[in-house]
C-alpha cells in the first residue's frame, strides 16, 4: 500500500504541482462541484497545467455567502441556499410517488373527499420512518453530520498551515476550481465564508428527514453508516454496496459514497485519505433508490393506508351533516370500524413489507372480515412461499396477483390457490428440484391464476368477488371466514 503523504517539505515541481491539482479537484466534488469543464480536462496533458477548471456556478446565491475568512471554523453555521430545500422536496417526492404509483388507489369523486385525498398526496414519506409529513415538518439533513465535516475542516486548515506546506496551500488556494473557498491573510491560511457555506450545502450531503427522524433521540449527529445500519428500513443496505464497488468512506472534508482508489494518499488527522479527484456518488440518491426498490410493497402499503385515510376525513365530514339520527349514528359506527381495520392492517404492513399488497385501499373499504382474511393468506400460502425460497423471492411472486385480483378473490378461490402453491412447493421438493426451478413453476401457476382469474372477471362483468376454478365462476361477498382450510390458519 502507498505511503500517505504527511507533509510536503522535501516534495518539489513539478510532482507538487500534480499534488495540488489532485487534491483541488477532490475538493472541489466535495465542495458541491458538478464536474470539470470537459474542454478543459482534456485540453492540456501538463502537470503544470489547471486540471478540471470549474465552469458550473457554486449552489448558493451571492447573499448567502459572508465575506470574513476564518482560520478556525466558527461554530454558528452558514445559512441555506433557498433553493436547496425545495429541489430536495421535489426529488424525493417524485421518487417516492413513483413507487407508489401502483397502489390501486382511485381519487374519489366526493368533493370533500377529493379535497382531503389531495392534500394528503402533497405530503412527503420521511426515509427514516415512511411517514407522511407535511413538507414544512421534514428538514434538511446532512447525511455526514456537520460536526464532523467541521472536525475535518480545522484538521485541513491545520494541515496547509503547518510549516513546510505553505508552497503546497499556495498551488491549492490558486485552483480555478477553489475560486473563493480559501483565502491567505498575514500568511495564514483560511476558509471564506462561501466556502464555509459550500461545505455545509454540499449537494450530494443532504436530504430531507422528518423532525423526530432529525431530533436529538434520531439521527442527529449520528455516524451515517451507524444511523443506516440501525434503521429498520435501510438495514442490508451498507452491504448493498459491495456490490456495486462502493462504499461510505471519508473524503479530505466529507464522508460520500466512493470506490477504489489508486491514488497518492494524504496523512490527514492520522487518516490516510485518497486524493481521489473525481466525484463522489451521491449517497442520498442511493439511499432513497435502495429504500424504494427493497421496500417497494411496503411504500405501495403505506401509501394506500394513508390515501385512504384522507378519504375518511371528507367521510367523516358529510357523516355528520346527516339529519337522520340512527342513519347519522350508523354511518359513524361504520367509520369507527373502518378506522380500527385501518389501524390493524397499518401494524401489519409496517411489521413486515410482504404483506404491503394484501393492503390496498380496496381491502381497507370491505368489511373487517376481509382485513382478517388477507392477514390468514399471509400467514399461510405465502409463508409456505417463503419457507421454500426466501422473502424476496415471495415478494415477487406476490406482485403477480397485484392488488386488485388480491381483494377480488373469493375465499373459496383462496383456499384453492393455497391448495396448488402447496402441491407446487411439495412436487418440486420430492423431484429435488433447485429453488430457480421451483420460482419458475410457481410464478407459471400464478401467472395461469391471474390469466384464467381476469377472464372470468370480464365475463361477470362487475366489482364482486371472483371464485376462480378450471371450470367455473361465481361471485360471492368474499366475507365468510368461518370454513378457510386449515392449512391457512396463521401459524
Amino acid at each position: 500500500m502507498t505511503k500517505a503523504i504527511p507533509n510536503f517539505t522535501a516534495i518539489a515541481d513539478p510532482q507538487l504541482t500534480g499534488l495540488a491539482n489532485l487534491c483541488a479537484m477532490s475538493l472541489y466534488y466535495e465542495l458541491g462541484g458538478l464536474g470539470p469543464d470537459p474542454a478543459s480536462s482534456s485540453s492540456s496533458s501538463s502537470s503544470s497545467a489547471v486540471a478540471g477548471a470549474a465552469k458550473n456556478q457554486p449552489l448558493l446565491p451571492h447573499g448567502n455567502q459572508s465575506a470574513n475568512a476564518y482560520r478556525t471554523v466558527p461554530s454558528s453555521r452558514p445559512s441555506f441556499p433557498v433553493q436547496l430545500k425545495r429541489d430536495l422536496i421535489a426529488e424525493q417526492r417524485q421518487m417516492f410517488a413513483a413507487v407508489a404509483a401502483n397502489t390501486g388507489i382511485a381519487n374519489p369523486a366526493d368533493g370533500v373527499a377529493l379535497q382531503h385525498f389531495m392534500k394528503a398526496m402533497d405530503k412527503l414519506m420521511c426515509p427514516g420512518c415512511l411517514e407522511h409529513r407535511e413538507p414544512e415538518l421534514m428538514e434538511r439533513d446532512h447525511l455526514d453530520a456537520w460536526a464532523f465535516v467541521k472536525q475535518r475542516l480545522d484538521t485541513f486548515l491545520d494541515f496547509l498551515n503547518e510549516p513546510g506546506n505553505e508552497a503546497f496551500a499556495d498551488k491549492l488556494i490558486a485552483h480555478s476550481g477553489l475560486n473563493g473557498v480559501f483565502v491567505k491573510e498575514k500568511g495564514e491560511f483560511k476558509i471564506t465564508g462561501s466556502g464555509l457555506a459550500r461545505a455545509y450545502s454540499a449537494h450530494f450531503n443532504m436530504w430531507l428527514l422528518c423532525r423526530l427522524c432529525n431530533g436529538g433521540s434520531g439521527k442527529s449527529a449520528e455516524d451515517i453508516k451507524s444511523w443506516f445500519d440501525n434503521n429498520d428500513f435501510f438495514k442490508g443496505f451498507t452491504d448493498s454496496l459491495g456490490l456495486h464497488g462502493l462504499s461510505i468512506e471519508r473524503g479530505l472534508l466529507l464522508k460520500g459514497l466512493f470506490g477504489a482508489s489508486t491514488n497518492p494518499l494524504l496523512l490527514l488527522g492520522g487518516d490516510s485519505i485518497p486524493l481521489r479527484a473525481s466525484a463522489p456518488v451521491s449517497l442520498r440518491v442511493k439511499a432513497l433508490e435502495w429504500v424504494c426498490s427493497q421496500k417497494k410493497l411496503l411504500i405501495q402499503a403505506l401509501q394506500s393506508i394513508h390515501g385512504f385515510s384522507s378519504r375518511l376525513s371528507g367521510d367523516a365530514r358529510a357523516a355528520s351533516k346527516i339529519k337522520n339520527t340512527e342513519k347519522r349514528k350508523r354511518a359513524q359506527e361504520a367509520q369507527q370500524k373502518l378506522v380500527g381495520t385501518m389501524g390493524e392492517v397499518y401494524t401489519a404492513a409496517t411489521k413486515s413489507g410482504s404483506f404491503a399488497q394484501e393492503v390496498t385501499a380496496a381491502n381497507l373499504g370491505r368489511k373487517h372480515s376481509t382485513a382478517k382474511k388477507k392477514a390468514i393468506v399471509y400467514n399461510g400460502a405465502f409463508k409456505v412461499i417463503e419457507n421454500a425460497l426466501s422473502t424476496e423471492d415471495k415478494d415477487d411472486l406476490i406482485a403477480i396477483l397485484g392488488p386488485g385480483r388480491i381483494d377480488r378473490l373469493s375465499k373459496e378461490s383462496w383456499s384453492r390457490l393455497a391448495r396448488d402453491i402447496e402441491t407446487c412447493v411439495e412436487e418440486s421438493e420430492g423431484a429435488g428440484e433447485d429453488k430457480v426451478t421451483l420460482k419458475s413453476r410457481l410464478q407459471d401457476l400464478l401467472e395461469g391464476f391471474v390469466a384464467k382469474m381476469d377472464e372470468k372477471a370480464e365475463d361477470l362483468g362487475s366489482d364482486d368477488s371472483v371464485s376462480v376454478s378450471s371450470d367455473s365462476a361465481s361471485s360471492s361477498d368474499g366475507d365468510n371466514d368461518q370454513h378457510v382450510s386449515s392449512f391457512m390458519t396463521p401459524q
